[in-house]
C-alpha cells in the first residue's frame, strides 16, 4: 500500500494522505512525481524499457520516474525510484531540477531532474523490481524519432524542448 501526502495548488500539505489507486481528489489537491534523466557529458540520454506485464504503457521507453511517498522530498523520492527502477545510486547533489509543473489532468505536481553521468553507468544498472528489462543511451535525434513513433511514454515529451533550452546550459556549466 503505497501512501501519498496530498498537497495544494502552492506544493503545501492538506494533512491529508492519499493512497495510490484509492485517492479521490478533490479539486486543487495534488500529490508528487518526480522524473530523472540520466545523461552523459556530451548529450546522450538514458531510457529505460518499460515491462511488459505493466499495466499502464507496457514496453514503452521512459525515463526514471514515480510518486513521491508520504514523508519523502522530491530529491529522495527522485533517488529512491532510480535505486528501485535501475540499482543506480546517485547522491542528492547529482540532482538538477530543471523543470516543476502543476498538471491538472494527471491530479499531480512534478518535477523532473537531471544528473550528468558517464555512459558506462549503463552496466552497472540491475532490473530487480521488473518494472525495467531494458536500457539504452539515445540522442535528442534519436528520442525524438522514438516519441513520433509512439515507442517512449508519451508524457515525457516535454524533454525535446527542455533540452537545448535548459538542459544543454547546464551541461556546460556543470562539465567544467
Amino acid at each position: 500500500m503505497e501512501e501519498w501526502d496530498i498537497y495544494n495548488q502552492n506544493i503545501k500539505k492538506t494533512g491529508k494522505i492519499g493512497i495510490r489507486g484509492k485517492y479521490q481528489f478533490l479539486p486543487n489537491e495534488y500529490h508528487l512525481v518526480v522524473h530523472v534523466w540520466l545523461l552523459t557529458k556530451d548529450g546522450k540520454i538514458l531510457l529505460t524499457q518499460r515491462a511488459k506485464t505493466k499495466k499502464i504503457a507496457p514496453m514503452k521507453w521512459e525515463c526514471t520516474a514515480g510518486s513521491i511517498i508520504k514523508g519523502e522530498t522530491t530529491e529522495e523520492g527522485a533517488l529512491r525510484e532510480l535505486k528501485e527502477e535501475t540499482g543506480l545510486l546517485l547522491e542528492k547533489q547529482d540532482l538538477h531540477l530543471f523543470r516543476k509543473e502543476k498538471r491538472d489532468h494527471y491530479n499531480d505536481i512534478f518535477f523532473a531532474y537531471y544528473a550528468i553521468v558517464g555512459e558506462e553507468i549503463i552496466n552497472q544498472m540491475k532490473f530487480e523490481d521488473g518494472e525495467v528489462i531494458n536500457k539504452k543511451w539515445v540522442t535528442l535525434d534519436q528520442f525524438k524519432e522514438m516519441l513520433e513513433n509512439k515507442e517512449t511514454v508519451q508524457n515525457i515529451y516535454y524533454i525535446k524542448e527542455e533540452y537545448n533550452r535548459i538542459i544543454v546550459k547546464k551541461l556546460t556549466n556543470i562539465v567544467k
